[in-house]
């Protein structure tokens, strides 16, 4: 019985996901954590089809705690042979893997004043602290495809 391979790759937001920063700000976080990020399994039944490359592109929203909600997950263009079940099948997989991720919290970080120990009226001090955290969007396409009858698992690039 063949394998099949899964990879993922980050689609890049377009304008809409963009977070405005002032000066001096630096954000952190908004990745998923590799060790719980696993790839979805090649749906079993569909393996003998020996499909062509299915995408799936999922959307998956992070609240502020970097929880994951729920992923809307589509095939936007099965290969021959690869009816509604069968992208149910591949959908499912995505979703399956996604709710099983963790994300980091996407945090902003600023400049603040520390406190006035010396009692002159002015901070005796200054640190980088985060003055806020901010829910996100993320966008993944999954390829799912098989190989030579063996598994590889990759990370794809963003496209660009």
């Amino acid at each position: 019985m063949s394998d099949g391979t899964v990879a993922v790759e980050t689609i890049p937001a377009g304008s809409e996901g963009r977070l405005a920063l002032r000066q001096g700000q630096t954000a952190r976080g908004g990745l998923p954590d590799p060790e719980h990020a696993r790839l979805p399994d090649y749906p079993a039944i569909w393996l003998a089809q020996r499909l062509d490359e299915v995408r799936v592109e999922a959307s998956l929203e992070i609240d502020d705690e970097g929880a994951p909600g729920m992923a809307r997950v589509e095939v936007p263009d099965a290969p021959a042979g690869c009816a509604e079940d069968c992208r149910t099948a591949f959908a499912e997989a995505a979703r399956r893997a996604l709710s099983g991720w963790r994300f980091a919290p996407l945090e902003v970080l600023d400049w603040v004043d520390g406190p006035d120990t010396d009692g002159d009226g002015e901070p005796d001090t200054v640190a980088r602290a985060v003055v806020a955290v901010h829910p996100y969007t993320l966008r993944f396409r999954f390829r799912f495809t098989q190989v030579d009858g063996r598994p590889r698992v990759g990370l794809d690039k963003s496209p660009g």
